[in-house]
């Protein structure tokens, strides 16, 4: 359900406490959202959002025309498969990857929309999961490649640097840098990596992280590929979605006992509002908007 209101659209998700609101030029707009019981995939072009039962973990492409994902059930042969689908036709290409109990997971496209880096993860409890490294799908060769790490976190996921030469990821606050064949480039004590897609600007110059220290303010910019913090942001932000342009982010605050996603800019300020949310959909059902380029 949708409305209007000077130029910007209040898109109501059916049956979360989440609305969004809009404007017909926004950069980046939710293109998929998940909650606890399943995800829900924006038609292109369209605000109407449909639930896949068969996939999880949608991705969107750099240019809006594919999506990426994972299947909920594993090929016959016992590996885990990540699905490409055309996103105007819904044509489905399936690429094998780990075998089972193992999962590629995280799924993140590469700059240029050929590659996606995914998480190797294994559940080892309800709780707890243990991750070996990550994989490399080549989406127009349908091909995979695998790679080690040593000392990954398993609570976090890989994604790729701007020029898609290496990936990272994070422990405790640092930033670790991997060559693509598993090796470590390098660790940076500069903090954590956003929960969304964009841990990088536009222009792949800065990389927004949760500070390091406790002491810190909760956002910090830090110029690549230096590795150096350049900047501490006073924000209050429940969770960091990444970046909305080059000079703002996006960021989850509270308004009370509801939520708020909103573009802040880096002296702290909030700009606009892209999504109220109430209290029982952020803290009960961790409802996820995925923002993607439109």
């Amino acid at each position: 359900m949708s409305a209007e209101t000077g130029g910007v659209v209040h898109i109501e998700l059916p049956s979360t406490g989440v609305t969004l609101h809009e404007r017909p030029d926004d950069r980046l707009r939710v293109t998929s959202y998940e909650l606890y019981h399943g995800v829900y995939l924006r038609g292109k072009g369209s605000d109407v959002f449909t639930k896949r039962t068969q996939y999880y973990g949608l991705t969107v492409s750099p240019r809006g025309d594919r999506i990426a994902g994972l299947s909920e059930e594993f090929a016959a042969d016992g590996r885990d498969e990540v699905v490409l689908l055309d996103r105007g036709t819904w044509a489905e290409k399936r690429v094998k990857t780990v075998r089972g109990p193992w999962i590629t997971d995280w799924l993140r496209w590469s700059p240029d929309g050929r590659y996606l880096v995914g998480t190797e993860r294994r559940k080892l409890t309800d709780t707890k999961w243990a991750v070996s490294g990550f994989s490399i799908v080549d989406r127009k060769k349908l091909t995979y490649r695998q790679a080690k790490v040593t000392d990954p976190n398993p609570e976090a996921y890989f994604e790729w640097t701007p020029g898609a030469r290496s990936v990272i990821s994070w422990l405790d606050g640092e930033i670790k840098e991997y060559w693509l064949d598993g090796r470590l480039r390098r660790s940076l004590k500069v903090g954590n990596t956003p929960n969304g897609e964009y841990a990088f600007s536009p222009s792949g110059r800065r990389l927004l992280t949760g500070c390091p220290y406790e002491d810190d303010p909760d956002v910090c910019v830090v110029r690549w590929p230096e590795g150096k913090i350049t900047k501490k942001v006073n924000f209050p932000a429940e969770s960091l979605l990444g970046w909305w342009d080059e000079r703002h982010f996006i960021a989850v605050a509270g308004k009370g006992r509801d939520f708020q996603v909103v573009v802040a800019g880096l002296d702290g300020k909030p700009v606009r509002v892209l999504a109220d949310l109430d209290e029982k959909a952020w803290k009960i059902a961790s409802v996820y908007l995925l923002y993607t380029r439109a």
